[in-house]
């Protein structure tokens, strides 16, 4: 029995002996490596150069961000509205609408209630009664006026009309000589109530029309700005 004991004991110091010689051997640990792990295989940068090449994955495409459709309000001119006159008369007016559609303007034709010029009055005032009339007016017949008028019934009274003239200077010479005479007449413009005229504009600027073409004897025809209604605007 004791024999048996030593001889297992034998054969296990042996197998003992032979595992620690194989653990510490390099071409056992190799071995075990080589079953245990699968290592990735080394290659050369010859061999990469030669190899297919991954697929690259392509860009997205860069798209232009889509602009806002603004639609921007053009200011639309604002009218402006302007009168011409006044024109005592239809045919005064018209020669004034043909000189301003010369000029590439569109007169509307306006009529209104006013005073018409009628002329430059000259007369002596403070003639009372037929007598004292009659007594100038053979003072004035010895000077060279003859033309002389009194109406003690008339709108106007008192005076004795000496005549009525279109052109200032007619007037102003007349009266220069009846003031050398030693008479003291006086000048004022006449006029009655009538339809006077006015040539009314709608432009979208500031014009300059030819006025000197359309004065009238006694009448200063001027442009005045005036204020566009609602019609006159939308019409514009």
């Amino acid at each position: 029995m004791r024999n048996i004991v030593l001889i297992l004991v034998l054969v296990n110091l042996g197998f003992a002996a032979w595992y620690w010689r194989t653990a510490d051997s390099p071409e056992s640990n190799v071995e075990r490596i080589r079953d245990d792990a699968v290592v990735e295989p080394i290659v050369l940068v010859s061999e990469a150069t030669d190899a297919p090449s991954q697929p690259v994955a392509a860009e997205p495409e860069y798209e232009e961000p889509q602009q806002p459709d603004v639609q921007l309000a053009i200011p639309q001119p604002t009218p402006m509205c302007f009168s011409i006159g006044p024109f005592s008369s239809i045919a005064q007016y018209d020669a004034a609408a043909e000189i301003l559609l010369e000029s590439g303007l569109e007169p509307i034709q306006r009529a209104e209630e006013g005073e018409i010029w009628l002329g430059h009055w000259l007369y002596l005032p403070n003639v009372t009664n037929q007598a004292q009339a009659d007594e100038l007016s053979a003072r004035l017949a010895a000077a060279g006026f003859e033309d002389t008028y009194f109406d003690p019934t008339g709108v106007d009274g008192d005076v004795l009309s000496l005549g009525l003239f279109r052109e200032f200077v007619r007037a102003e010479t007349l009266r220069d000589r009846l003031l050398s005479a030693g008479f003291r007449p006086e000048m004022v413009d006449r006029t009655r109530p009538g339809t006077i005229y006015w040539a009314d504009l709608i432009v979208d600027g500031a014009i300059d029309p030819d006025l000197a073409q359309m004065q009238e004897p006694g009448r200063i025809i001027r442009m005045e700005p005036r204020g566009c209604d609602s019609s006159e605007s939308t019409a514009g």
